[in-house]
């Protein structure tokens, strides 16, 4: 069960399926459900409306580095843990919480999929799931 409400954004064949699934490969949360952020979601509805267009990648609103940034300096500035020491081999108390911190921030501020923050923080996806379930 997803624990994301869902809502049918169209009905397309199996070749812009196909496509789609490798455009929205970052949002993926897990198998077939995808987390979008909104402008995604109005960059695909826009699709709806002009039948015939086909989404491509330079559609998608790429989320500027600045927001993933932001979201570094605000754990450091909370608790001292600079973004190399997050993205780093320690795994002390201190720097494991500014993670986890990272980790939550940017799947529920930004909606990154597990992939993305995983590369992002040089993790694979499987511990940003354990970072997740973290209280």
């Amino acid at each position: 069960m997803n624990p994301i409400p869902v809502e049918l954004l169209a009905v397309v064949d199996n070749d812009i399926e196909r496509e789609l699934h490798k455009l929205f490969a970052p949002h993926r949360v897990n198998g077939e459900w995808f987390f979008f952020r909104q402008q995604i979601v109005d960059v695909f509805q826009s699709y709806q409306e002009q039948p015939g267009k086909q989404p491509n990648e330079y559609d998608l609103i790429e989320l500027p580095g600045d927001a993933i940034e932001a979201v570094f300096r605000r754990v450091y500035f909370a608790t001292s843990v600079s973004k190399e020491s997050i993205c780093g081999k320690s795994r002390d108390a201190l720097t494991f919480k500014a993670r986890v911190a990272v980790v939550k921030s940017l799947r529920n501020e930004l909606g990154l999929g597990l992939g993305v923050i995983g590369k992002i923080i040089n993790r694979d996806h499987t511990t940003i799931i354990h970072a997740l379930k973290k209280p």
